[in-house]
């Protein structure tokens, strides 16, 4: 066995542990013992936490001895904590039970996007529990298909995409699922992605918490050609360890002769939708996530300027 091999062992090893474990303990307590390792986490991983400090720092204009910036820097980990305890335990939620985790707020902007007939593309991004959310909606009926990209491990990735079968999420890989993708929105059903994170996928640079950040075109594309709304929505927990899913006005897209600005304007539509979703919760955001990772160019600057004065 090569070293490589021998750590994604080790590390399947602990997250199976750590999954039966907390699937055998009171949700309560599974919460408590899955926050304090958040804080472990906080402690003992220095990249992730440097950078988790320097991404709030640069978006909320805290400087560094401002007690806001440490006490939100925490409390992502120990966030994060909490909804790896949750998303073990899905196989715990029911239909007759969901009501009482997971509530939802505006629900009809979706319900009447649905009502279309032309499916609804469901923007949200690594906001609080995201796959709670999706089982949230799935539980109550919904017709739910998730775009997810590949775990390395592969017995990580069959393990998460359990979780999501057992509560009625259907799992569609970003790599190879477009054609299913389009299907999905053709049935009228609908289709998760998320749009948050500069990765390896088609991007424009678009503001965000004002900078300028490479951000996925996946869905826009999708939207554009398919015609299907766009509805940013995303979930928070609450002080008493319940969530709220808030469900916005779908986006409103441009079409014009121009696709390459449409594009990139609808980008930042979405973006800046699900921006303020992440505000009203910042600690529930992914922050250790190297976001701005991609530099913007010349070109990319001068791009954005062009359509600034686009509403």
């Amino acid at each position: 066995m090569s070293a490589k091999a021998l750590k994604n062992w080790v590390i399947y090893r602990f997250v199976w542990s750590l999954k039966t474990l907390a699937g055998r303990l009171p949700r309560r307590t599974a919460l408590s013992m899955f926050s304090r390792l958040g804080l472990l986490a906080y402690g003992l991983l220095g990249t992730a936490r440097r950078r988790t400090v320097t991404n709030l720092s640069r978006s909320f204009g805290w400087s560094r001895d401002d007690p806001r910036l440490q006490r939100t820097a925490r409390e992502v980990f120990v966030q994060a904590g909490k909804n790896v305890a949750d998303l073990i335990r899905l196989p715990k939620l029911t239909a007759s039970n969901i009501e009482e985790l997971v509530r939802i707020e505006d629900g009809h902007h979706l319900n009447e996007a649905m009502a279309l007939g032309r499916g609804v593309i469901v923007i949200t991004g690594h906001i609080g529990n995201w796959e709670l959310m999706a089982a949230g909606y799935a539980l109550r009926g919904y017709p739910v298909s998730a775009v997810a990209r590949r775990v390395y491990d592969r017995r990580l990735d069959r393990m998460i995409n359990d979780l999501r079968k057992n509560a009625g999420v259907r799992g569609i890989s970003r790599d190879s699922g477009l054609r299913e993708m389009i299907r999905v929105l053709r049935r009228g059903e609908l289709l998760g992605l998320l749009m948050d994170q500069d990765t390896r996928v088609r991007g424009v640079f678009v503001p965000f918490f004002g900078r300028l950040a490479h951000t996925p075109v996946g869905p826009v594309l999708l939207a554009m050609k398919t015609r299907a709304p766009v509805v940013p929505i995303a979930i928070h927990r609450q002080p008493d360890d319940t969530h709220v899913i808030t469900v916005m006005p779908p986006v409103s897209l441009r079409y014009t002769e121009d696709r390459e600005a449409d594009l990139r304007i609808n980008t930042w539509r979405c973006t800046r939708a699900l921006e303020g979703l992440i505000r009203r919760c910042p600690a529930q955001w992914v922050w250790m996530h190297d976001r701005w990772k991609k530099r913007p160019t010349e070109a990319d600057r001068d791009a954005w300027k062009e359509k600034i004065d686009v509403p």
